[in-house]
């Protein structure tokens, strides 16, 4: 427990400092572009439906290890913060934001990732690709009907490595062409509280990232 407490004054000392004094860190930008391009239909057994409607997540994520009881060990990708330019986090139902494309149709989403060097080798982009669709009510006497489609199905969902650097990565899945570009469009060293200020203004605002030590600022500190 002590150790613990002490852990987390530390972070605390160094969030403090680099809130209120230069500190001058090694950083990357990079753009991040995903294009999903419709090429199979999700509802050709519907009415001969030529549409899909999708969903992108882009974010940031961090490598969690864990222990089992027995000694053994896993790993799974923790997001550290839902990016902007990708949809906002996942919401199940009728009312979550989907973009319909006929097939042939493209959607293009953009945001940008700009983090210390150091941090980008223990930080990976996650892109979630939803294709998904809902039940439609039918006005008839038997009240409360509706015909059943498809509910959420993961088209992509990947986890890639930012300390690979540039990345042109392309997916076919059963729905779609999925294209993934990373582009760094600025290097050098810079103030870290000035890196931090211009990547939250790319992270959706919710109640997990408040003005203290965020998960954001958490992964940076842990990683500089």
């Amino acid at each position: 427990m002590n150790k613990l407490k002490s852990t987390i004054f530390a972070a605390l000392a160094l969030l403090a400092s680099f809130s209120s004094h230069a500190l001058e860190v090694d950083a990357k930008k990079y753009e991040v572009t995903v294009k999903v391009k419709a090429r199979n239909s999700g509802d050709y057994n519907f009415l001969g439906a030529t549409s899909n409607e999708y969903q992108v997540q882009i974010n940031l994520q961090k490598n969690q290890s864990y222990r089992y009881g027995d000694g053994g060990s896993g790993s799974f990708f923790l997001s550290v913060a839902p990016l902007k330019g990708g949809d906002i986090a996942h919401n199940s139902g009728i009312f979550s934001p989907y973009e319909a494309l006929r097939m042939g149709e493209e959607l293009t989403r953009k945001t940008i990732v700009h983090l210390p060097t150091n941090v980008m080798y223990k930080t990976y982009l996650g892109v979630t690709v939803y294709e998904s669709d809902f039940t439609i009510p039918v006005p008839i006497p038997c009240g409360g009907c509706v015909i059943p489609v498809n509910e959420d199905d993961i088209d992509l969902k990947e986890s890639i490595s930012l300390s690979d650097g540039e990345q042109e990565l392309t997916y076919s899945t059963e729905f779609s062409d999925i294209q993934i570009s990373i582009k760094l469009v600025e290097e050098g060293v810079k103030e870290l509280k000035d890196i931090l200020e211009e990547q939250e203004r790319y992270i959706f605002p919710t109640s997990t990232f408040g003005p203290d030590l965020n998960y954001l600022e958490k992964h940076i500190i842990e990683n500089l």
